[in-house]
């Protein structure tokens, strides 16, 4: 029952992953338990190879399970929970006897049974999302469905129901966390036509009506079974490949326009049927690359297809079809052969995605912390001063940008940092870093490492705006690089006069820019794994910063180029601050290719089918974002 409910998440908010952990192993008390972390990685497809392929797909739950006491992070949920205990002994002096946990299926009844918690997501880092959610004991059923109070789990989930397109994620979490807590059966009414969440702990009761689904299922895939349907996603794949499509962001694009999601997502209409097709997708975007992604489908039609009586798959299909006609997917009164067919097709499909997160940091909390830091001991107030230091490295952390796409590597998909970490460099990058002293031994490249994962994470919504920097601006950019990298000597007196060229009474000619230009061209080039670096300037003025400098400012625009894919940074430098934006893969299309994906609608050798309409409704996609240069491919956060 978790796992299907689960799966439900993870596929209704676009994640792969899931890890969800709740403690019991020292529970002496109903009111003691350690807080559950759940991480969701979003399927992300943007180009793997392209510099900042790892900037997308990371969100966190972050839980803390608690009564009437608010914490900030797992670290402190001990001390809450000690004190709230306390405090029950002192209000209840009688003996306590040990009972088992409340929260799970098999427990007893047991009064006071509060279950409290707090949604962090990286939406704002700086402060804990406000949604708190409490289920109170009630002896009435009906009680609880018309309990007016707003902290009331009921109400307040009700609520997050009614804006769900804009807080879904509040409401998922909350059926998460149900589901590691309380006996859920998911029943779908036939007349009503209306899939029911029924939630209850022998005392308190919840019931949930989702959207009606009406006939969204059979305009979604066009096919009467799924038999039909995992051929046609071959043989649109096929289709795909003869055509040398064969990068992943066409394969996810094909994979994800085989699925009406928006209809999906935004009815939110989770019939058995919706989750059967929930799993064939995670099972499809589990493949690490185009190649193989037949291979993971065809392996998918042999475990669910084969008649084998030995087999623990045999019949599978023909057992989700019925269950899918008769709307008993998530009804516990399975025999125990369709027990151990559904628990081993949902592990299979479950053991697939073992994609691991490349970030190590993925809460802010987490980052190794400076002196500065260290010395506050006011946990309330911790948060705000990090941020404040923080805010104080931002040009630091702007340069680190270019360093990240310098030391990507596009041929083997990972950072190199031996053009930061030579002997000579050490203090340089110490300085850079301005980590503290503790922590020197750490090798240059670990510290690299550490300062990529926090820009990663400060970039995870693909747009920064840098404020109240007086040093902005392209020459002092281009002369912090280069005395960072320890460049040759001559190139950054040469920096040095183009920056005192700029002070002067002088005005400004095109040659000059043009100098400024390949001066950062050819140093980026030089510092970066990927040769085909292009730096574009537009929109570029003298303007004079706080500090009455001079410098230069506008549009930098620096792109990377790796087989025909396109990707990026682009720096918007004013005098007080800097904004930096995540140029999106693209792909670079020749005249002739783009001839050719004009003319793929009518080659398309399926006729009248799911392949055709798929196929078709991704050309149109193509050419309705054809500019007159490239194609601009889907992304997604």
């Amino acid at each position: 029952m978790r796992i299907a409910v689960k799966k439900i998440i993870l596929t209704a908010i676009g994640a792969n992953k899931l890890k969800a952990h709740v403690s019991h192993k020292t529970f002496e008390t109903p009111y003691e338990t350690n807080a559950s972390i759940f991480y969701s990685y979003n399927n992300s497809y943007i180009n793997p190879e392209g510099p900042l392929n790892q900037l997308y797909g990371y969100s966190v739950f972050n839980l803390g399970i608690i009564q009437k006491h608010r914490i900030k992070t797992a670290k402190q949920y001990r001390s809450a929970l000690n004190y709230i205990q306390r405090k029950q002994k002192e209000e209840s002096p009688t003996k306590h006897t040990e009972k088992p946990n409340p929260f799970y299926e098999d427990s007893e009844d047991v009064s006071n049974d509060f279950i409290d918690f707090i949604i962090c997501t990286n939406k704002n880092r700086m402060s804990y999302n406000k949604i708190y959610c409490s289920l109170f004991p009630c002896k009435d059923k009906a009680q609880l469905i018309k309990n007016d109070s707003p902290g009331s789990f009921f109400m307040c989930l009700n609520a997050i129901d009614k804006i769900r397109r804009k807080n879904s994620e509040y409401l998922l979490a909350a059926l998460l966390l149900i589901s590691n807590g309380i006996n859920i059966p998911l029943h779908f009414d036939e007349n009503e036509n209306r899939l029911t969440l029924i939630g209850s702990n022998k005392r308190a009761y919840l019931k949930i009506n989702f959207g009606k689904p009406g006939k969204v299922y059979k305009s979604l895939l066009g096919v009467e079974s799924l038999e039909v349907y995992i051929k046609q996603l071959v043989e649109v794949i096929d289709f795909f490949k003869k055509y040398e499509y064969t990068s992943d962001s066409v394969m996810n694009t094909a994979v994800d326009n085989t699925f009406n999601w928006s209809v999906l997502q935004n009815n939110y209409m989770y019939t058995s049927e919706f989750v059967i097709q929930m799993y064939i997708y995670d099972y499809c975007r589990s493949a690490r690359s185009y190649m193989n992604l037949i291979e993971c489908i065809k392996e998918l039609m042999i475990n669910c297809s084969e008649d084998s009586e030995d087999s623990d798959n045999s019949n599978i299909l023909i057992h989700i079809k019925k269950t899918a006609i008769y709307n008993k997917l998530f009804v516990e009164n399975y025999t125990e052969r369709e027990k151990i067919c559904l628990k081993n097709f949902y592990n299979m499909l479950y053991n697939v995605n073992k994609i691991k997160p490349t970030i190590p940091y993925s809460d802010i909390n987490q980052i190794p912390m400076t002196k500065k830091e260290r010395l506050i001991k006011n946990p309330q107030s911790s948060q705000n001063v990090r941020a404040a230091v923080i805010r104080k490295r931002n040009f630091e952390t702007a340069l680190l940008v270019l360093f990240s796409c310098f030391t990507y590597d596009c041929r083997s998909n990972c950072y190199k940092t031996s053009s930061l970490t030579a002997h000579r460099n050490n203090r340089c990058l110490h300085s850079f870093f301005n980590l503290e002293a503790t922590i020197l031994s750490t090798s240059p490249s670990d510290l690299h490492r550490m300062w990529v994962d926090r820009v990663l994470n400060t970039l995870i919504y693909n747009k920064i705006n840098y404020r109240k920097r007086k040093s902005s601006g392209v020459l002092s950019i281009l002369h912090a690089v280069s005395k960072i990298s320890m460049c040759k000597k001559e190139i950054r007196e040469e920096i040095k006069k183009l920056k005192k060229e700029v002070n002067s009474e002088e005005p400004l000619n095109s040659t000059f820019y043009e100098k400024v230009r390949l001066y950062t061209e050819n140093l980026f080039k030089l510092l970066s794994y990927n040769k085909e670096v292009s730096v574009k300037f537009s929109n570029i003025y003298k303007e004079r910063a706080k500090n009455k400098v001079f410098d230069l400012v506008g549009s930098v625009s620096i792109t990377y180029t790796y087989r025909n894919i396109i990707s990026g940074v682009n720096l918007i430098i004013s005098p007080n601050r800097i904004n930096i934006n995540i140029i999106k893969p693209y792909i670079k299309y020749t005249p002739s290719r783009k001839l050719t994906v004009h003319n793929l609608k009518d080659m398309c050798p399926y006729k009248d089918t799911l392949v055709s309409y798929i196929f078709n409704k991704y050309i149109d996609s193509l050419i309705k974002t054809m500019p007159n240069r490239v194609v601009g491919m889907k992304t997604s956060v």
